[in-house]
């Protein structure tokens, strides 16, 4: 859908006055901390970020930010951490990762295209930061995310478009002689970009958690890697639920003896929010105290072997329980959490959010987890929540409708409806008359 300038501002000038207004969220004043210590944490942001928008009404929304901003100023994270905002030309960097078409088509989408390029910069100036000494470690509230695009996707690959995490192990390895880089990605999904940029190199140690047949359908622990790299690709396979105590013990068993083997000379972090108990697009039960764990045990591993040098981008993490464009308070939470503890070096107890909020079984969520995979159709959870699924052409012309009788026998061969190749959406008519868009290429 294209947003024009005009309705991209007021939609969001609505939606920032309605939710301040509600008393959803305290009016943020936009003074991010200004502190002049060395070896703090630095917090990257920019309101460029907030011009990015895939649809008014789609998950990876500006409104991330907004929330993420708030409680950081409530809870007085902001004015401890050093604002970051000198960013690196990034071009070359990119073209490290990307092809040189993918970088073209990217940068000829309007507003998407630069804005991408400025959360690339962004990152590489925190890389820089930590580099020189600046500080310690940073977080980088950056939009879009990346750990889904590949060299030559050509376009958005899950709400993604340029791989920013592996571009900053590049330029990390490249520009601050950097040898070794240890990539942490704790977002529900699969960091599939991320694994394809480093699949067959041995100075990228890229550890991963995450369910494999969930959306983009990858992790499975037999990818280990490939040639040179064979034994530096980690992925660690998850069950639905997996809750803190899961989480700690696969980092203690496994993520902190391979950081021992390999000493890394820089940390990062793909941090994903959508982990989180009740995430929109995810079926796992971290929390605020979760999350920290797991942040203070990267500290342990930066600590030991790079001088504490640590950089986290934020990947997903989306709105609460059953609404795509509902309250963001377990995103604002959690990231909270894990910039504290970034800060303090201490871990956090348990916000008040998670204290009183449930885990919602997946039985009763709205929103079941589909995704294409070698030509057929997957549901991970909860078909009995969906009405019908459209198969559309990028031109929006459907091709297939298949109801309830149909998605019972789960996978669905798309060969058999002898599509051609080329971009597909799949439309899922929610019971409750809510509508999920699913992009899919064959």
């Amino acid at each position: 859908m294209t947003v024009s300038s005009f309705s991209r501002r007021l939609f969001l000038d609505r939606t920032i006055k309605g939710i301040v207004g509600l008393g959803l969220i305290p009016a943020w004043s936009g003074r991010a901390g200004q502190k002049a210590a060395t070896q703090g944490t630095g917090y990257v942001y920019d309101p460029v970020f907030l011009d990015h928008i895939l649809s008014e009404t789609h998950p990876e929304s500006p409104e991330r930010l907004l929330w993420i901003n708030q409680k950081l100023e409530e809870t007085g994270v902001f004015a401890d951490c050093v604002q970051l905002d000198q960013g690196v030309a990034p071009e070359e960097y990119i073209l490290e990762i990307h092809t040189q078409r993918h970088h073209g088509l990217i940068q000829d989408k309007p507003t998407t295209g630069p804005v991408a390029v400025e959360a690339v910069s962004a990152v590489l100036g925190a890389i820089q930061a930590a580099a020189g000494g600046t500080i310690r470690n940073a977080f980088c509230a950056i939009r879009p995310p990346g750990h889904h695009s590949h060299s030559d996707d050509g376009g958005e690959n899950g709400f993604c478009f340029y791989s920013n995490i592996a571009i900053a192990a590049r330029y990390a390895q490249i520009a601050c002689q950097f040898e070794k880089i240890l990539i942490i990605d704790w977002d529900y999904h699969h960091g599939n970009g991320t694994e394809a940029a480093f699949y067959s190199d041995p100075s990228v140690l890229f550890f991963s958690t995450q369910i494999p047949s969930a959306w983009p359908g990858t992790g499975y622990a037999s990818r280990t890697g490939e040639g040179d790299g064979e034994g530096f690709n980690i992925n660690a396979e998850m069950l639905s639920g997996a809750t803190n105590d899961d989480f700690a013990k696969v980092y203690d068993d496994i993520l902190i003896p391979a950081a021992e083997s390999f000493q890394p000379d820089l940390v990062l972090i793909s941090s994903g929010f959508d982990s989180k108990r009740n995430d929109y697009l995810g079926y796992f039960d971290l929390t605020c105290e979760g999350y920290s764990c797991l942040t203070r045990k990267a500290m342990d591993i930066a600590d030991t072997y790079c001088e504490g040098r640590l950089v986290s981008l934020l990947e997903g993490g989306y709105s609460d329980g059953r609404d795509s464009v509902g309250s963001f308070y377990g995103l604002a939470n959690t990231a909270n959490a894990h910039i504290a503890t970034l800060l303090s070096n201490e871990l956090q107890p348990e916000c008040d959010y998670y204290s009183r909020t449930k885990r919602i079984p997946v039985s009763s969520r709205d929103n079941p987890d589909i995704f294409v995979r070698n030509r057929k159709l997957y549901i991970q959870s909860n078909i009995s929540a969906i009405e019908k699924i459209r198969i559309m052409r990028a031109d929006g012309m459907t091709v297939q409708t298949m109801r309830e009788e149909s998605l019972a026998r789960i996978p669905v061969d798309l060969g058999k409806l002898k599509l051609a190749q080329g971009r597909y959406f799949i439309a899922a008519v929610m019971k409750n008359n809510k509508e999920l868009i699913i992009p899919f290429t064959l």
